[in-house]
């Protein structure tokens, strides 16, 4: 849909009234999709899903649908006005949905990483690496990402090394490079 409507806006003028009322149909469209219950994410804890295969099931796959639809609102980048994209996507979807789900999965490392992953990888690095630092509707993923880093450093450091401990350094360390927390991603870079 990004391409197509991008399309559009190279051979249909702007300024026309029928593309004003596509781009207002495409904004109300994300907006629905980015609020509704189809993206919504329960967030239980590790322990919670782990009692019920169905749970565990359940939570990956509304995990996996939230994070493809964040990649979408990302597709339109170059459409849609920055602070909209930040409310739909960094305030409303990763805030509320993404983000509680990746606290409540702290305590199985690799599962955190993974889906801190799936997360920060789909945001544009754009977004985070401005003068300012990273967006305040960005700030509830961004401590998530950074106490997944204090996290994994007091491992490596009580575990003196350990190879999947310094994969999570790395991945973790890339994660908070995007994120523009250059300081504490070389901290966990040294460690590995």
């Amino acid at each position: 849909m990004v391409t197509l409507v991008s399309d559009l806006f190279v051979y249909v003028p702007a300024d026309r009234e029928d593309m004003a009322q596509l781009l207002a149909l495409t904004t109300g469209t994300l907006e629905a999709a980015a609020t509704s219950a189809a993206a919504a994410v329960p967030p239980w804890p590790s322990a919670a899903a782990a009692a019920s295969p169905v749970a565990q099931a359940v939570l990956q796959l509304r995990f996996r649908r939230a994070a493809a639809l964040l990649r979408g609102l990302v597709g339109f980048k170059e459409l849609l006005n920055q602070g909209l994209l930040f409310r739909l996507a960094l305030g409303g979807l990763v805030g509320q949905q993404l983000v509680p789900c990746l606290r409540s999965s702290m305590a199985d490392l690799g599962l955190a990483v993974a889906r801190a992953e799936a997360v920060v990888l789909s945001l544009p690095a754009g977004w985070f690496q401005q003068g300012g630092g990273p967006p305040r509707e960005a700030q509830s993923l961004v401590e998530v990402v950074s106490s997944l880093g204090r996290s994994v450093e007091q491992q490596q450091q009580r575990q003196q090394g350990g190879v999947a401990l310094a994969g999570f350094a790395r991945r973790v360390a890339a994660l908070l490079q995007h994120l523009g927390l250059q300081d504490q991603a070389q901290r966990l870079q040294n460690l590995v």
